[in-house]
């Protein structure tokens, strides 16, 4: 009978890891179906997780709960990538020039400069041990490794696009050279957000990108949102006489779903960032202005038996490789005016 190379002729990944578990017993017939496969590691306990289940988990890893998805994503078959980058400005006097000519003058020649940048592509590892009670119930241990395997990998890969320190991980726009910090406001009590810091955040995020920019926040901050409200120009929520007005209502008001928008951007709540007060608590990102790189054909998914044999457990071994890093390496100078601009903004520790 022909099987389908996708899954391996089985039914989901639960029905899989069954059969992996009733070779590792000496059971001729599970062990036969598994070679059948061409991807099998037999003599070591183990077998290569089908394509088509591999692939299931890495689209929830790129789904929305992740960063992964809104970032300038592409695929490469190598271990490392180069590419040049253009970090000057269109009223910049280098890169590329326009200028308007004159009847009857020649055209100004002007070279560009390009910065060569390497990414290495990193390798992570995330490992789901499973136990004899769940291998005995296929679709339940199908659903576990779905959920449980992309929710942690998702958890470390959005660690890493916020505050990775490019040491074996990517570079994570927090530690990145282009980060712009907002100072606190004077006098600003600790653990606070105010409606002037997020106003000023706005204003250094470089315009054409705050279009596709997010704010992304600890659930601490996120809790002080819907209490957020100013009045009279130049003072604060404590010291204002005149009439409240709110900063932020969730839709459809506090009785319906929260997050929602601030400031016309959308909100994102992350374990990533850090809590209320700290440097990184809240950042306002266009994260298609960074970049990571994967490898062509998605994660590659391992079992073993024998790692954990005195245990009567099962070790799924998921490696999934990524790169990463911000495309600027700083922030530019505006046309006119003092204050840099950045598509990576975050706010000054209180």
């Amino acid at each position: 009978m022909r099987v389908d190379p996708r899954t391996g002729g089985f039914k989901h990944l639960g029905e899989f890891a069954s059969c992996v578990r009733a070779a590792a017993g000496e059971d001729d017939g599970a062990r036969g179906r598994l070679m059948q496969m061409g991807e099998g590691t037999g003599e070591d306990g183990g077998f290569l997780v089908p394509a088509e289940f591999r692939d299931g988990i890495m689209s929830v890893v790129e789904g929305e709960d992740g960063l992964l998805s809104s970032t300038d994503s592409s695929t490469t078959v190598r271990n490392a990538v180069s590419h040049p980058k253009d970090e000057t400005t269109p009223w910049g006097t280098s890169g590329i020039q326009v200028y308007w000519e004159g009847e009857a003058q020649a055209a100004t020649a002007a070279g560009v400069k390009f910065k060569g940048d390497t990414l290495r592509l990193n390798k992570l590892f995330a490992r789901v041990d499973v136990t004899d009670e769940l291998l005995e119930d296929a679709p339940q241990l199908d659903n576990y490794l779905r959920v449980k395997a992309p929710e942690v990998m998702t958890s470390v890969i959005n660690l890493a696009i916020v505050q990775g320190n490019g040491v074996g991980k990517p570079l994570g726009f927090m530690n990145s050279g282009a980060l712009v910090t907002v100072n606190k406001e004077t006098s600003q009590p600790a653990d606070t957000i105010f409606h002037r810091n997020l106003v000023k955040m706005m204003g250094r995020m470089y315009a054409p990108c705050f279009a596709r920019a997010t704010w992304l926040m600890h659930q601490d901050v996120w809790a002080q949102l819907p209490l957020m409200s100013f009045a009279d120009v130049g003072k604060y929520p404590s010291t204002a006489t005149g009439t409240q007005v709110p900063i932020f209502v969730p839709p459809g008001a506090l009785s319906a779903s929260p997050y929602g928008m601030l400031l016309g951007r959308p909100i994102k709540v992350l374990q990533a960032m850090e809590t209320i007060g700290d440097l990184g608590d809240i950042a306002l990102v266009d994260l298609s202005m960074y970049r990571t790189i994967t490898k062509t054909g998605g994660a590659r998914v391992d079992t073993s038996i024998h790692l954990k044999f005195d245990t009567d457990e099962t070790v799924y071994r998921f490696i999934f490789r990524l790169a990463g890093a911000p495309w600027w390496s700083a922030p530019i100078s505006p046309r006119d005016g003092t204050n840099t601009l950045s598509p990576f903004i975050t706010l000054e520790s209180r």
